[in-house]
């Protein structure tokens, strides 16, 4: 009798850990609101949300296993939710584009959050957008508001907002020369690595001939924890095709291991905000 009496407690008190455990998991994968989306270029898309440091639900766009990109939900849909977002549109404002018909060049779409902001609090900015893999900006209209904004501001039909489908790379070196832009943002990652040859001279180089006198180029860089050297490298490449180069720390410890890092380079002297190293060339 004891024994059957404590099977049967054990069994009953196993049952109860399941129902528990079965509760926890289904509510935890509600929180999570998974959004599952087809195999892209580089890997499996989905969105994941998890609270930021302030518990704000932000949405995360996961190629593969990377985070490529991320948006507030609802109200705040075009708002920044990472802080190298916030450093780009600090710099890009700092340089006084903010306030006139700036041309804005963003390498890499993914959920098109900088872009998104930019096109919603810009009103006389024009932006092109290249994205390689069209599942992704697919992915983007449907779960990263991308949709709502084009709706919303009649983006496209007033060309503020122009996607393009092609390498970021080939695109630079296709851009005709009357074609300058004010701002060029780098943001084009593969698999979680930084897009093929997009950092190296001949890009930077590229990135330059499209860029308007005293134009700015912005590059994200995503160093491991506590080493900047790739950062710092790409500052010299930077500062030897431009006067100076600036680097700015950008991390979000909610959401990576890693450290963010945005370059700033250009012909012209202006306060970057948040700099903590700065590169000349004397020219």
């Amino acid at each position: 009798m004891r024994k059957s009496n404590l099977a049967a407690a054990l069994a009953v008190l196993s049952a109860a850990v399941a129902a528990v455990a079965t509760f926890v998991a289904c509510t935890l994968w509600r929180r999570l609101d998974p959004r599952l989306g087809p195999r892209g270029m580089f890997g499996r898309l989905a969105a994941i949300t998890l609270p930021d440091e302030q518990g704000t639900p932000v949405r995360l766009l996961f190629v593969g296993r990377s985070v490529q990109s991320a948006t507030y939900l609802g109200k705040r849909r075009y708002d920044l939710p990472l802080e190298y977002y916030r450093a780009f549109d600090r710099v890009v404002r700092a340089a006084g584009l903010a306030e006139r018909p700036a041309r804005l060049l963003v390498l890499g779409g993914g959920g098109y959050a900088y872009p998104k902001h930019a096109v919603a609090t810009m009103p006389a900015a024009m932006l092109d957008v290249v994205e390689l893999d069209p599942a992704v900006t697919d992915f983007a209209r449907r779960h990263f508001y991308l949709a709502d904004l084009e709706s919303e501001l009649d983006a496209a039909r007033t060309h503020r907002l122009r996607i393009v489908t092609a390498d970021a790379l080939d695109y630079l070196r296709s851009v005709p020369a009357e074609k300058c832009y004010d701002a060029i943002i780098m943001d084009a990652f593969e698999a979680g690595a930084p897009a093929a040859g997009l950092s190296g001279d001949g890009a930077i180089a590229a990135a330059r001939d499209c860029l308007a006198t005293g134009g700015v180029l912005l590059g994200n860089v995503v160093c491991p924890e506590g080493d900047p050297s790739a950062a710092l490298e790409l500052a010299d490449r930077m500062a030897s095709r431009f006067a100076r180069a600036w680097v700015v720390p950008c991390t979000d410890e909610s959401f990576s291991d890693d450290d963010n890092y945005v370059v700033v380079a250009s012909d012209r002297g202006f306060d970057v905000p948040g700099a903590v190293a700065q590169v000349a060339t004397g020219e």
